[in-house]
């Protein structure tokens, strides 16, 4: 480096004197700066989104169906709901009578083997339902 460009330290009162004319003389941004901004800044902003509009020729329904379906966890959800409710019904309508036989415990308990028919419900279940008693 060259004897004559070599750098001083500074004491604080000169540091203070630079630092208070870096203050006085303040830069204003040009006019033609700002308008860039501004123009950059509308450019970056997000637009409205599109109001949606009514499709013809479709229920109200159709919406509700679907939110529901999905709620439920989509087709998956009431293939099991439907499987459900129908064991219920199947289950309820069983008569008390019949529940002993399925356990393992009692007189039947050597022979703890069933046949599917024991458990579906038979012609004669259904005619209290049809004499309406």
């Amino acid at each position: 480096m060259n004897e004559n460009n070599k750098m001083r330290d500074l004491d604080e009162a000169e540091l203070e004197g630079l630092f208070a004319a870096a203050r006085a003389e303040a830069p204003a941004p040009g006019a033609d700066l700002l308008a860039r901004i501004m123009a950059d800044a509308d450019a970056c902003q997000p637009t409205a989104p599109a109001q949606a509009r009514p499709q013809s020729g479709r229920s109200p329904m159709r919406g509700l169906v679907r939110g529901a379906l999905a709620a439920i966890g989509g087709w998956g959800g009431l293939a099991g709901l439907a499987t459900a409710a129908l064991a219920g019904v199947w289950i309820g309508y069983a008569h008390p009578e019949m529940a002993p036989g399925w356990s393992l415990s009692g007189p039947d308990a050597t022979d703890p083997t069933f046949d599917l028919s024991d458990f579906e419900p038979r012609f004669d279940d259904f005619t209290p339902l049809m004499e309406g008693s």
